[in-house]
């Protein structure tokens, strides 16, 4: 884990800490927060690499006289797996056991999703540095999630920006995503999330100028070991 990451997640759950619901002020007791993250260290956000950065954070914000005088911070940790199934697993025994006020992560996004969607219910917060996906934007569903590390739909902004500055109205758009047994193992990639946001944000303006016509764009898979051909599919975008 390198400085950069170290100094980031401290500043992050410093944060977090310091972030304490109104109702807590009102009765002395325990603020309980619920950390959900992989446990396995091949993650970037997995519980390894965070750990150190939330017992920093929770001893630097006691030591801060007049900020949780007479509060105890107690923390439950729950393994996502990064997955749909175990993710909300942890959520929900930490809910029926009332081990969370708050939930830190988790993180991949097929996680987060039932996660802050039952939040609304729970009445508890979703903190994450995850979520990028453009579809966490709507806050109707999405109600009590709070994302630290801005979103997918911020780059396809700055893609708006960029065409208009350079008046570029033809593009294609090649990216990998999981593909055949890939899909049904893993879902979709973060490449395909993040392209979709570009997607969404450019489509409204390249509309104007081509009567709707469609995008033209080509998925791969790179872990598929000879299904593909990057110059067959350039020469085939070069047409479009």
């Amino acid at each position: 884990m390198g400085k950069i990451e170290i100094i980031y997640w401290i500043s992050v759950w410093y944060l977090l800490l310091t972030w304490i619901p109104e109702s807590m002020h009102q009765s002395r007791g325990v603020i309980k927060i619920g950390v959900i993250l992989p446990y396995k260290n091949m993650f970037p956000w997995s519980l390894p690499k965070v750990w150190p950065g939330i017992l920093y954070a929770v001893e630097e914000v006691q030591k801060r006289s007049g900020l949780l005088t007479g509060y105890d911070i107690a923390i439950t940790k729950g393994d996502s797996q990064c997955s749909d199934t175990f993710g909300p697993l942890a959520a929900m025994d930490m809910y029926y056991q009332k081990q969370a006020d708050v939930f830190l992560g988790p993180v991949c996004d097929y996680s987060v999703a039932p996660i802050a969607r039952f939040s609304t219910v729970w009445n508890i917060p979703v903190i994450t540095g995850g979520a990028l996906v453009h579809a966490f934007s709507d806050k109707q569903q999405y109600k009590y999630l709070t994302r630290i590390s801005g979103s997918y739909t911020k780059l396809g902004a700055v893609f708006v920006k960029i065409f208009e500055q350079f008046q570029w109205i033809q593009f294609a758009m090649i990216y990998h995503n999981h593909l055949d047994h890939n899909a049904a193992k893993h879902g979709r990639h973060n490449c395909y999330f993040a392209m979709e946001a570009v997607y969404l944000a450019l489509k409204t303006p390249f509309d104007r100028q081509f009567q709707n016509k469609e995008i033209w764009s080509k998925a791969f898979d790179e872990k598929i070991e000879g299904s593909y051909n990057l110059t067959d599919i350039l020469m085939d975008a070069s047409h479009n």
